[in-house]
């Protein structure tokens, strides 16, 4: 099983009202993998991640944050969390350099969603990626903090 790498934005202010435009920055500045074979899988759990998702829809590789923003504004409550299954491209190594799509999960959490600190959660948005080495995705961190976790 590869390691995973968290990254968790804790907003100030962050509400119900305010969850998806927080999520939306995320998704506007995320640099979505151009050799992916498929686009990006939206999954939207209400409670907890053991219930069976409300919605799960795939979109095509050029597929617009708005879009993906628009089919979850329906179910997103303050007690549901909004996943986004993707790719970015990173360089990586076997026996050879090369530039491969690597799956991440980008996340939504609302504030009454429950999760794995057994309660509530504050943190808008969170970034899980998996790989067996970690590659430099510094720069992109950097935005998206500075992005997501200012008003």
């Amino acid at each position: 099983m590869p390691d995973r790498l968290y990254l968790s934005c804790w907003i100030k202010g962050f509400d119900e009202t305010n969850m998806l435009r927080h999520f939306g920055k995320m998704l506007e500045i995320f640099p979505f993998s151009k050799l992916a074979r498929r686009g990006p899988l939206l999954r939207v759990y209400a409670i907890e991640l053991a219930e069976p998702s409300l919605l799960e829809r795939e979109f095509p590789s050029a597929a617009e944050p708005g879009a993906i923003l628009e089919a979850a504004r329906e179910f997103a409550k303050a007690d549901c969390t909004c996943q986004v299954e993707t790719f970015w491209d990173l360089w990586q190594h076997n026996q050879e350099w090369k530039l491969e799509p690597a799956s991440i999960t980008l996340a939504c959490f609302g504030p009454r969603f429950e999760n794995e600190h057994g309660g509530s959660s504050s943190a808008s948005t969170r970034a899980f990626y998996r790989s067996r080495k970690f590659q430099a995705a510094r720069a992109w961190s950097n935005r998206i903090s500075a992005a997501c976790c200012t008003s």
